[in-house]
């Protein structure tokens, strides 16, 4: 499971080839490039993310990507992840009480 306060398309993976069967990603709100150095992060979560190892590292491998520390992860693999505020990852669904409850960590107004 990893947070992040800001969503910015980076992942943090490992190099080796040992990684866990889920990535579970709860980020904060979405950050312009490059407007993220000394800007607030508040503790919300405005979205959450589900990715399966077995497709998502050989994808990005495929594609060219290093993995490491701020692994850059193109907004396609996070549209098909995104379990919340929208149902699209075909992985799992939430609850609308799962739901529910996520919604009390969004970002207000």
């Amino acid at each position: 499971m990893k947070y992040y306060g800001r969503q910015e398309g980076l992942l943090d993976l490992p190099t080796h080839d040992d990684h866990p069967d889920f990535y579970l990603v709860l980020a904060g709100p979405t950050s312009p490039p490059g407007a993220s150095k000394d800007g607030l992060r508040p503790f919300v979560i405005d979205a959450v993310f589900l990715f399966e190892s077995v497709t998502l590292v050989p994808a990005l491998r495929k594609r060219g990507v290093r993995l490491g520390t701020a692994t850059s992860v193109a907004s396609s693999f996070w549209k098909e992840a995104m379990l919340f505020p929208e149902a699209r990852s075909s992985l799992l669904s939430l609850s609308p009480e799962q739901f529910s409850l996520l919604s009390n960590f969004r970002q207000l107004g």
